[in-house]
């Protein structure tokens, strides 16, 4: 397979090869029309004129621009080459891969549940679209950086080895990587289903606490031993050698994760608010659970008594504290709370939620002037004005998704602090509310 950079076309200029697989190689290339730096994946000259080689490819693009999800690889454009083979453009994964990010040594406890919990996310959107990915792994996990907010968004790539769970009888051809394949997929004429994707989550979730691989074939209490108490159990019941003994889904085996670890900045939280709030979310829901802030409302706060906002009871259900990077060399608070935060970050998504982080006041007025929405019309700017704050708001309408309100707003106290926000769903007097109700110290 050549490694010179292949002549694509005029408008992709193919600059550094990124990584050479089996079937394809991947190279960081220049979009001329948006002039931006992208990935382009081009097929292997030696496996252009196979033809079940080539339909794989290509299944790979149609399953990507089905899934809608922050946490799976976005595809910009395919075509062919010059040479008559197809490529297509993608993504680029600005902080390189979850390979280099845990190679030889763990994340923190924090960082590996934030991570996991995205994975988990663009796993369940691949899942709702009848698609089992088969070949998670860390190479497949890519790490960039979200421009709104500055955090670090995970994204699930590399579906060459993907499989519709419509496909007939569903079985296949052996697939995967050592370490991370489920018994089930090891032989020929093999059976996958969404819990074949729940195993190799689990032993994602070995490498990122232990930053090894995860044993293959090795006893379950391996697994256990090695990892923090209650984590372990979790993520052995992901490995179990039978699918039927495994979590359901990617989405209980990231809820029960998070309950395992006992997630200070959010899930401790959140399990203590349920219980406050169950008999109020049930009258919610027959009203429509996103609505205004009214009685039925809670408050998110950092365990530190940082950052806390009042917010409608149905947006508490998914709650992450942690920072985010408003500028290259800075760190700050940051609280984002939503009824599902991978439908809060996707703008096409009809969705609901708020984003709080700290800025310092001499970022401010750069982070408003770069903020822009791709697809969103008209942007309203409005002053707001309360005993607390006192700050500019702009209102995005016709977005694909739910309109977009953000603000920078000033504390109006002798240490002034400055915070950015993000709401969606909700009218103005819905955000005016909301921002009302923001806190710190």
């Amino acid at each position: 397979m050549r490694t010179a950079p292949p002549i694509v076309n005029d408008r992709f200029h193919l600059e550094e090869l990124l990584g050479v697989g089996g079937f394809a190689s991947v190279w960081s290339a220049h979009d001329a029309v948006l002039d931006v730096t992208v990935a382009v994946k081009v097929l292997a000259d030696n496996w252009t004129a196979v033809p079940d080689v080539r339909e794989r490819f290509l299944d790979e693009v149609r399953v990507l621009r089905r899934v809608s999800s922050p946490h799976v690889v976005r595809v910009y454009d395919l075509a062919l080459a010059a040479d008559g083979r197809p490529y297509f453009a993608m993504e680029l994964a600005d902080r390189g891969t979850l390979e280099e990010r845990t190679a030889g040594a763990p994340m923190d406890l924090p960082a590996a549940l934030d991570v996991l919990d995205q994975v988990c996310a663009g796993v369940s959107a691949l899942h709702r679209a009848e698609v089992v990915h088969r070949d998670l792994k860390p190479s497949n996990i890519l790490l960039r950086q979200d421009i709104a907010t500055g955090r670090e968004v995970a994204v699930v790539a590399d579906l060459g080895l993907s499989k519709s769970l419509a496909d007939g009888s569903g079985f296949t051809m052996a697939a995967g990587s050592s370490g991370y394949t489920a018994p089930e997929q090891r032989g020929p004429g093999s059976v996958v289903e969404r819990r074949t994707d729940v195993y190799a989550l689990g032993a994602l979730a070995y490498r990122v606490l232990t930053g090894a691989n995860p044993p293959e074939d090795g006893p379950r209490d391996r697994v256990v031993r090695a990892l923090p108490r209650g984590i372990g159990a979790v993520v052995g019941r992901a490995m179990a050698p039978l699918p039927a003994d495994r979590w359901a889904s990617a989405d209980a085996f990231a809820a029960a994760l998070r309950h395992a670890a006992g997630d200070r900045r959010a899930v401790r939280w959140a399990r203590s608010a349920a219980l406050l709030v169950v008999p109020v979310a049930l009258v919610l829901a027959a009203a429509g659970a996103d609505g205004p802030p009214g009685s039925a409302e809670t408050t998110v706060a950092a365990p530190d008594g940082g950052l806390r906002v009042t917010v409608p009871v149905s947006w508490a259900r998914q709650v992450r504290l942690g920072g985010w990077s408003p500028a290259a060399d800075d760190r700050e608070p940051a609280l984002e709370a939503a009824p599902d935060l991978g439908r809060f970050h996707d703008l096409a998504a009809d969705a609901s939620g708020v984003f709080i982080g700290r800025i310092r006041g001499q970022d401010a007025q750069a982070w408003a002037a770069e903020r822009s929405h791709t697809g969103c019309g008209a942007v309203r700017e409005s002053r707001f004005e309360s005993p607390r704050w006192s700050g500019v708001v702009r209102r995005w309408e016709r977005c694909p998704g739910r309109s977009v309100d953000e603000a920078v707003l000033t504390g109006t106290g002798a240490d002034p602090v400055v915070l950015v926000v993000q709401v969606r769903g909700g009218g103005a007097a819905t955000v005016r509310r909301l921002l009302d109700g923001v806190r710190t110290g």
